[in-house]
This record gives structure tokens, C-alpha cells and sequence, in this order.
């Protein structure tokens, strides 16, 4: 699939791929989840081969992650599955990467922990990204409110700063 192109990064020192796979959008998972659910297991043979880590990345876009929660567990309990299968521990699940919530974090963090049974049962050790409301900018609201502690060892939040753009957040 991007053999080449993990090769290319690896030699500029680059040790980390992120499949950001859209989902909604078109011609994106959604218009065929087969089609996508083989090139991410492509890409995830391809970069353990190269010994980088490989992100995957559920890149909801500014939308609420609720809209498409089963869709959400079961590609992740397959994907994490056939990882269990190969012996493949390079992997981190980015669950829900830039999201927008009407209901903010309570909504993210609802979603969350639905989704991250699915990852946990095929891999007790994986690493889970779990994005923060306002297109991963709230992260203060995580702190205070923190996903199960059941799984303190398996989350990291992730937040987005954009420098030329998010002034008002310093």
C-alpha cells in the first residue's frame, strides 16, 4: 500500500505512521469499510516489517463520534483482533481524532468507553488516543473528568494546537 513511502520516512528519520482514515466524507470508510479494513492491515504489516509504530486514525473531522459508534467498535475490534493474531504490538488506536460534540466531553467519554472494550479484550495492553471535544482542544475537560479508571494504563488524550491559527488559546 505506502511501503515505499513508510520507507522514504524512515530514512528522514521519521519512526511513526498515522493512517488518517475519514470516515464520512466521500469515497472515505464509510463507502466501503472492506476496502479500507484492508489497507489499514496492509499498512499495519507494512510498517511492523519496518519496525515504525502505525497509528490508526479514525479521523471523525468535527463531528460527533456517537454518529457512527458500531461502525467505530467493530472496526476497531477487528483491526486489533487481526493485530492480536500477528503478534503485532506497534499499533495505537486513535479512536476518535478531531471530534465536535453538542455535548461535549461527557459525549466523547460515553463513546469512549463503548468503543474501548472492543480494543481491550484482543490487545489488554494497547495504547488508545482519545480525542477531546472542539476539534481536540479541550483538554482540560478529560482532567476533571477522566475515561474509566479501568483503563488508566491504555489512555492518552490527545490535544491540537494550531499555531497559526489558535492565538486566543494562549
Amino acid at each position: 500500500v505506502g511501503e515505499s513511502q513508510w520507507k522514504k520516512m524512515k530514512q528522514y528519520g521519521a519512526n511513526t505512521v498515522r493512517l488518517a482514515m475519514h470516515i464520512e466524507e466521500e469515497n472515505a470508510y464509510l463507502s466501503n469499510p472492506a476496502k479500507y479494513k484492508t489497507l489499514v492491515k496492509q499498512s499495519i504489516a507494512e510498517t511492523a516489517s519496518l519496525n515504525m509504530y502505525c497509528i490508526v486514525d479514525w479521523h471523525i473531522l468535527g463531528s460527533d463520534p456517537n454518529n457512527h459508534i458500531e461502525e467505530s467498535r467493530n472496526f476497531f475490534g477487528e483491526i486489533s483482533k487481526y493485530c492480536a493474531e500477528n503478534g503485532y504490538d506497534h499499533v495505537l488506536y486513535e479512536i476518535c481524532n478531531e471530534p465536535e460534540c453538542e455535548y461535549g466531553w461527557s459525549s466523547i467519554k460515553n463513546y469512549a468507553e463503548y468503543v474501548i472494550p472492543s480494543i481491550i479484550e484482543n490487545q489488554p495492553d494497547a495504547m488508545i488516543i482519545v480525542g477531546t471535544n472542539n476539534w481536540s482542544q479541550k483538554i482540560l475537560e478529560p482532567i476533571s473528568n477522566p475515561i474509566s479508571t479501568k483503563y488508566k494504563f491504555n489512555v492518552l488524550y490527545s490535544f491540537h494546537y494550531y499555531s497559526c491559527s489558535h492565538y486566543h488559546l494562549l
